[in-house]
């Protein structure tokens, strides 16, 4: 009888396509009821990869505080990275998500960098406790999880060498007033991040910065003057704005900054430090900002933060009493 020929095995293109494979076969092989690959962010858990169909009606894009999920304490050494019975595991046993979800038994398994830096977890999940013999599933599950580290590891690298790709592409994405990135680098960027925030779970938050006073200084001095406000208000931005941010010009009076990696906090708190460096700059203008929602998106963001951005315009404008 002839040898069949052997089956193609195409290496997975990325990260997410690793994770949903190596969920299905933990589904399949150590079948609890949740299997999930989670990126840990800024204090966020945040959902990348779950189980098909599982019964806590889990899904892509969920998140929580991580510091109150079983994965932490794990992470912290204060249970082990598998309990049959979460019941007879004290640092699982009181984790705050078991107020709100039924766990009885618990897997959990780091992804880290290099440096040993966590960046997510490898997770599952019964609302019923295991036989005894789960903790012999160790070796497989470790196994994975580091194969997931590396992956997600040259993912991360290989995001950061197309970072530096695109500052080399500039030159066609230039605004040639300014020397900012124009609006076809921003639709480009925010492709990109989008798809990032999907596949790694990063946050996102966005920042839109509209220029009160141009179409007066133009009516009044002539376009020329607009210009060099323009260019002294994107001077001024730039300035204050630290490397691994877009700052993008994305229309006649109107800049729009891509935070990645970030949230509320950082977008409240950039909006603060522009405010004032324009202020410093004797430039007026309006600021909006808003952080990606996993389940709505970065355009969602945009018009959040543009909306935003117009109400502090009205503010601006009504007199105080």
């Amino acid at each position: 009888m002839d040898p069949q020929p052997a089956l193609p095995l195409p290496p997975f293109p990325d990260f997410a396509g690793a994770s949903r494979a190596v969920v299905a076969f933990l589904n399949r092989h150590v079948p609890l009821a949740v299997w999930s690959v989670n990126r840990a962010d800024g204090g966020t858990m945040v959902v990348l990869q779950p189980s098909d169909g599982n019964g806590y009606g889990l899904q892509a894009g969920d998140s929580m505080r991580f510091a109150d999920t079983l994965c932490a304490a794990m992470v912290a050494g204060l249970a082990p990275n598998i309990a049959p019975d979460v019941e007879k595991a004290p640092g699982y046993r009181d984790a705050p998500v078991r107020q709100q979800v039924a766990i009885r038994s618990y897997v959990s398994f780091p992804l880290q960098r290099a440096d040993g830096a966590l960046i997510g977890t490898l997770c599952g999940f019964d609302p019923q406790p295991q036989s005894s013999s789960l903790p012999d599933q160790q070796p497989l599950i470790e196994l994975l999880s580091r194969q997931l580290s590396t992956i997600l590891q040259f993912d991360l690298d290989r995001e950061s060498a197309w970072r530096v790709a695109l500052q080399h592409e500039a030159a066609a994405m230039t605004d040639a007033l300014t020397g900012l990135r124009n609006r076809r680098a921003f639709d480009l960027l925010c492709e990109r991040e989008e798809q990032r925030c999907r596949d790694i779970g990063q946050r996102l938050a966005v920042l839109v910065i509209d220029l009160d006073g141009l179409k007066p200084v133009n009516d009044r001095l002539g376009h020329a003057a607009g210009d060099a406000l323009l260019q002294r208000a994107g001077a001024v931005l730039n300035a204050a704005l630290p490397a691994q941010t877009h700052l993008c010009r994305i229309g006649g009076d109107e800049f729009a900054v891509l935070l990645p990696g970030c949230g509320l906090a950082v977008a409240e708190q950039t909006a603060t430090r522009l405010r004032a460096a324009l202020a410093d700059g004797g430039i007026d203008a309006s600021l909006g900002y808003a952080e990606r929602k996993p389940h709505r998106g970065l355009a969602d963001a945009m018009q959040r933060a543009d909306a935003a951005m117009y109400a502090d315009k009205a503010a601006r404008r009504t007199p105080r009493p």
